[in-house]
Formats: structure tokens, sequence, C-alpha cells
């Protein structure tokens, strides 16, 4: 019986998800994007991040003309499905729309490169690369015969191995500061001299500008944008980190 009430719920909630998301799609069909994208943000809340919620939610903000927050949920998006041709499109006309570009720190092609795999991937090819070379030294060193094709076919996987896991771990190492990566959501957003309303403004960053995250203080995050010298104080609500955090 708890089986049977255990599965129903399940069923239930499975059919009301599906229900809610295709209230969604019809709310963006229609012209109704606000409903669109506040449904989009429910599910995401409820059943937590999704490539393609995000990527609609993205969409729908920036049919609302807001291209912080929609530039927001296609980072976001991109963080799960790094080469999904559409959301790719999609984040580069928001930006090119806003006048907008990060400027990678490191050579666009390598940026590019680096970006092909998201974090979780390239940790897990990490993995796979070391645990590859642990089996060959251990076959190594335990075989007691060794055909003549295996030293070939041993050189051939370790020289892969090694290139994978240099791969990997470069990739890593460059992408180091993607969790401290926010996108500037307020229109009206002022990096400021000091963590004060009143202190001096050193600029003031598109909606949808790159910052990389430092200390708190009080409401206040010091920041940096990307691809110049601008750094200084913002208030917490006039940007959002693009690593969500955990529900």
């Amino acid at each position: 019986m708890i089986r049977i009430l255990a599965t129903l719920s399940l069923l239930l909630s499975l059919v009301s998800a599906a229900t809610t998301l295709g209230d969604a799609n019809r709310a963006f069909a229609d012209g109704n994007f606000q409903a669109a994208a506040e449904s989009y943000e429910s599910l995401i809340a409820e059943h937590g991040p999704d490539s393609s919620l995000y990527y609609n939610l993205g969409n729908a903000r920036q049919k609302l003309g807001q291209t912080g927050p929609a530039v927001l949920a296609y980072e976001r998006a991109l963080l799960l499905s790094p080469r999904d041709p559409d959301l790719i499109a999609n984040l580069a006309l928001a930006r090119k729309q806003a006048a907008i570009f990060e400027h990678p720190a490191i050579h666009p092609r390598i940026h590019t490169v680096t970006r092909k795999l998201s974090r979780n991937e390239w940790s897990w090819l990490l993995t796979g690369s070391a645990l590859v070379l642990g089996l060959l030294s251990l076959a190594h060193g335990t075989l007691p015969v060794r055909k003549p094709w295996m030293r070939p076919a041993t050189i051939a996987t370790t020289a892969v191995a090694l290139l994978f896991a240099t791969l990997s771990t470069t990739a890593l190492y460059l992408r180091r500061d993607d969790g401290n990566r926010a996108v500037v959501i307020a229109p009206d957003a002022s990096i400021r001299l000091s963590p004060f309303d009143t202190a001096e403004s050193l600029g003031t960053p598109k909606p949808g500008s790159i910052v990389l995250l430092g200390e708190q203080n009080g409401g206040y995050r010091f920041v940096s944008a990307t691809g110049s010298t601008l750094a200084g104080w913002i208030a917490g609500n006039q940007i959002e980190a693009i690593e969500a955090s955990p529900r």
C-alpha cells in the first residue's frame, strides 16, 4: 500500500510539473513573457537547475528587455550545456544587442577550447585519465608475460591518457575563477570607491556585464569587471552569482 501511494505521489508530481511547464510555454507563445518567466523560475526553484528551463527563462527575460537577468539565465544554462548552439547564439545576440562583451583573460581560442566542456566534464575526464594511467601502471608491474603488441599499445594509451590529463588539468586551472563570476542585473548598477551608498561612483557597468566577486562588506561586494581595470564596491542586490547557491 505504501509503495502504491508513493508511486501515485510521484506520478502526480510529474503531471503537475508537466502541466506547469506547458502553462509556461503557452504563456510564452501567447506573448505573456512575464508570466512565462515567473513560471520557469518556479519550476527551477522546485526541481533544481535545468538547462532547458534556464534557456527558456533567458528567452523570456530577453523579450521583456531585461538584459541582465537574461544573460544570467543563459550563463547558468551554459554551465550545464556548454555546447548547445542555440544557447550560445542567443547569449551572443543578447550581448550584441546590449553592446556588452566579456573579454576573456586568456587567448580567445584557448578560452573557446576550455569551454567546450563543463567543469564537471573536465573533472570526469581528468579522473578517467588518472584511472587509466593507474591501471596501466598496475598492469605493467603485475603481468608476468607481455606479448609483442602490448608495448606499442601501452605507449599509445599512456600518451593519450597523459594528453587528456594535461588538457583537463589546464582547463580546470584556467577556469578556476568560474565560481566567482557574477552578472550585473540592475539597470542602475554602480561600482563605488567604498562600500557605502554615499561613496564616489567609479563606473556604471551595463546590465549583463560579467564581474568577478571578491570580499563582502555589509550589503556590498567588491568586484572587478572582466576585460577592464574597473574595480570597486557594488550593492549586492545589483549583481547575482552565475553559479546559483544550492537549494
